[in-house]
C-alpha cells in the first residue's frame, strides 16, 4: 500500500507545507547566490582594470560595420576617471539615396565622420 494513502487529509496538506517550505527556502537561497554573483561581477567590471577592457573590447565588438574606435592605452577603472590616450573613432557610412538609407558596404563611395582626441576623460556619475 502507498504510504501517501494511508495519510489523513491534514497530513497530507502538513507534508505538502514543508515540501512547499523546502522548495521556497531552495529558490531564496538560489536567487540569493545569484544576486550576489551579478553584483561581484559588477564590481569586478566597474572597479578593476580587467574589468575595464573587457568593457572596452565589448563596445569595440558591438560597433556597426564601418566603424572603428582605437585608443593607444587606458587608464583607471571604467567606474573612472577613464583616460583614453590617442584616441581615433571613425564611423563610415553610405549617403541617402532617394531620401532612404543605405546599409554601409553597398555604395562605390562611402562618407566618414573622423574624430581623434589626445586624450579623451570618461568619469561617469555610477
Amino acid at each position: 500500500m502507498n504510504a501517501a494513502a494511508s495519510l489523513s487529509p491534514d497530513e497530507r496538506r502538513a507534508a505538502r507545507r514543508i515540501v512547499a517550505r523546502r522548495w521556497a527556502l531552495r529558490s531564496l537561497s538560489g536567487i540569493a547566490a545569484l544576486t550576489a554573483l551579478i553584483l561581484l561581477l559588477a564590481y569586478w567590471l566597474l572597479t578593476t582594470i580587467g574589468g575595464r577592457d573587457v568593457l572596452l573590447r565589448q563596445v569595440v565588438a558591438r560597433l556597426p560595420d564601418g566603424t572603428t574606435l582605437t585608443w593607444r592605452n587606458a587608464d583607471g577603472p571604467a567606474a573612472g576617471p577613464l583616460t583614453l590616450h590617442d584616441v581615433r573613432f571613425v564611423h563610415r557610412s553610405c549617403p541617402d539615396k532617394d531620401g532612404e538609407p543605405v546599409a554601409f558596404g553597398v555604395c562605390e563611395h562611402p562618407d566618414a565622420l573622423i574624430f581623434t582626441a589626445r586624450r579623451a576623460v570618461l568619469d561617469p556619475a555610477i
